[in-house]
């Protein structure tokens, strides 16, 4: 199964941009961005590569993985114009933050932004820690109810 359709609509969504805006930064044609989403047909691998590289995603996790299931997609819409977003990914051993600004603003929204990502860091170790002590307490009470 893939999730082409789904996830080109999930991260338009996301980004706050519309197929238009998409198919201005990338030389397509907005009825084909739809046509992609409504899954009347599929783009070739050259035009999911450039979809890919606009959204700084992987073309596998495109095309293979729901997208909107990842978890902490934030994205921040900063000023008119400017779309910043911010992805932490979470993965079995480490986390992993990761920003990315288009069309940044002026050094005042970078900082907003990066103090945000600091927030989000702090916020999800904190998280981690929390799940890691309850995946603890049920394994000793799974050991318990086998004894």
């Amino acid at each position: 199964m893939t999730y082409i359709s789904k996830n080109l609509e999930f991260l338009i969504n996301q980004f706050g941009i519309n197929q238009s805006i998409l198919a201005e930064e990338t030389d397509l044609r907005a009825n084909t961005i739809s046509n992609w989403i409504r899954g009347v047909s599929t783009p070739d691998f050259n035009k999911i590569d450039s979809i890919c590289k606009y959204f700084d995603v992987k073309p596998q996790d495109f095309i293979y993985k729901d997208l909107s299931a990842t978890p902490m997609n934030i994205h921040i819409k900063a000023s008119k114009g400017s779309t910043q977003s911010v992805q932490i990914l979470d993965t079995v051993n480490e986390s992993t933050v990761k920003y990315r600004m288009e069309g940044a603003g002026d050094k005042a929204e970078q900082e907003v932004l990066k103090k945000k990502v600091l927030e989000l860091t702090t916020e999800n170790e904190s998280l981690k820690s929390k799940v890691s002590f309850l995946e603890g307490q049920v394994q000793l009470l799974k050991e318990l109810m086998h004894k």
